[in-house]
């Protein structure tokens, strides 16, 4: 009997050096857990690292009309907000000033999320009902709901620890000929948004480009020109918010509908600013399963089922390697449910 909430949830880990813009390196971990005083001298001369875990997770939207074998929000929440706590337990904590030694951070890009799922999420990680709530890390969040730029639809949120980075600036962009307003070409199936936003690392003054978006799951042209506008807006950024001559290192996570075989993922390899998380691991390093997507049902869409969600690192130049998984949220085999 099929559980049918999503299963598949990506994680990254990575390094950015207070030195070198963007080296991405193995993932050891370090913990302190102090009010952070930011001192970006002293950061700068112990040329530490900052170890950043990036998730993304399609938690399929509060349907009303539900797909056979599909649980309600309800049902599926406590799992989706095991999932993430669990994924991010030792990535949120405040930290001090050591030689060389910060504290691990998160960001979580999330897709198909309701503005009741967005609020059901940040309750869940800041623990807003618990009596232990005052002592949990406080996560915020950047996005707005793509129908109207407010609430209604679909959000790509992108989920921060406040505690650890300053936001600098953020931006909601749709993927269309008009991104400054809610809008889409006449050729996608739905109206599709990037959230981007520039971090500073409170304790190194170090800044980080991320960014979370969902494709279109119709039109494979809205797909192409959809991570062509991703890619443009992402290198104006960096040209805008780098700091000392160095590149800005920079993440895209997000659910392209769409396999490593065609139009997307291929765009983003023929313009080589990024690089495919998965394919920096050697196969007997990766944890968990390789398909993100399969249905609700175990025969469901066979031929459809494969790797759709990815998470990207830059400046393409300047990255080594990374740890990634995709772990589960049940002890289970879990087929996802149908993309939108």
């Amino acid at each position: 009997m099929c559980i049918a909430h999503f299963a598949f949830v990506i994680c990254v880990c990575l390094f950015i050096s207070t030195t070198t813009a963007a080296v991405i390196t193995t993932p050891t971990y370090t913990q302190n857990a102090q009010v952070p005083v930011r001192n970006t001298t002293t950061a700068a001369a112990a040329g530490g690292q900052i170890p950043i875990r990036i998730l993304t997770f399609n938690i399929r939207y509060a349907a009303t009309e539900r797909a056979e074998n599909e649980k309600t929000w309800q049902e599926r929440k406590p799992f989706v907000m095991n999932t993430l706590k669990y994924n991010t337990r030792n990535y949120n904590k405040k930290e001090t000033m050591k030689t060389n030694e910060y504290s691990p951070a998160a960001f979580i890009c999330l897709q198909e999320v309701l503005h009741s799922q967005l609020q059901d999420v940040l309750g869940g990680l800041n623990d807003i009902n618990s009596t232990s709530a005052t002592k949990t890390p406080k996560w915020s969040y950047i996005g707005i709901a793509r129908e109207d730029g407010r609430q209604q639809g679909e959000y790509s949120p992108l989920l921060y620890s406040s505690d650890t980075f300053n936001l600098l600036y953020s931006e909601n962009t749709w993927l269309s000929s008009t991104p400054n307003k809610p809008s889409k070409p006449w050729y996608a199936g739905s109206v599709r948004v990037l959230t981007l936003g520039v971090f500073e690392h409170k304790m190194t003054g170090e800044r980080i480009l991320s960014a979370n978006t969902h494709l279109d799951n119709s039109s494979s042209k809205a797909r192409r020109e959809g991570i062509i506008r991703v890619l443009e807006r992402l290198e104006q950024m960096k040209s805008k918010w780098s700091l000392r001559n160095k590149e800005l290192p920079v993440f895209l996570g997000g659910d392209f509908n769409s396999f490593p075989t065609q139009e997307a993922y291929k765009e983003m390899v023929k313009r080589k600013a990024m690089a495919d998380v998965f394919t920096l691991v050697q196969p007997t390093q990766r944890y968990g399963d390789i398909k993100t997507f399969t249905a609700f049902g175990p025969k469901q869409d066979v031929s459809e089922q494969g790797r759709i969600d990815f998470v990207w690192l830059g400046p393409f130049s300047k990255v080594k390697s990374a740890d990634y998984s995709i772990p589960t949220t049940t002890t289970t085999p879990t087929p996802q449910p149908l993309r939108r």
